[in-house]
């Protein structure tokens, strides 16, 4: 199922309760706080218990986005989460890199899980799968909506 909700573009597997997630559009602290927000609720909700987030795309994180993910967001997602895998794709902006490895160096004291960063959504899906099949059809998937996406807009 994939599926757009507050600046997300999100994909989620059931079989192997997978959350998949993008950043699209503008970014503002609220507009962030809220996405956010649904990506707990959403993982709450369908008790996600592997996550993938695609955070290339993410424009850069001002110091009130940094300090909200990292003293409200993240203790949550830590506590509240049945996540015990995140596979993170390093942003493309050194900025956002560096504001994401402190956030997560700082969430040691909540378990989040295995954590491992990757380059390409391909390496981190397997990497969350375990069957190269399964993530090669979530990716193409994922392609094939992100194209529909574009011809769309």
């Amino acid at each position: 199922m994939i599926f757009t909700r507050k600046s997300l573009y999100l994909q989620y597997h059931e079989p192997l309760k997978l959350l998949r997630w993008q950043w699209q559009g503008p970014l503002s602290q609220a507009r962030f706080e809220e996405a956010f927000q649904e990506l707990l609720f959403i993982t709450l909700h369908y008790d996600v218990q592997r996550w993938m987030a695609d955070t290339r795309g993410l424009p850069p994180l001002g110091p009130q986005e940094q300090a909200w993910l990292s003293e409200e967001w993240l203790p949550e997602f830590g506590l509240n989460t049945a996540v015990h895998h995140l596979a993170l794709i390093l942003p493309d902006s050194l900025h956002n890199q560096l504001i994401l490895e402190t956030a997560l160096h700082e969430a040691h004291q909540y378990d989040c899980g295995l954590i491992q960063f990757f380059n390409c959504a391909p390496a981190a899906l397997d990497w969350l799968t375990r069957s190269p099949d399964e993530a090669e059809l979530l990716e193409r998937q994922w392609q094939l909506s992100v194209g529909a996406r574009k011809q769309v807009a």
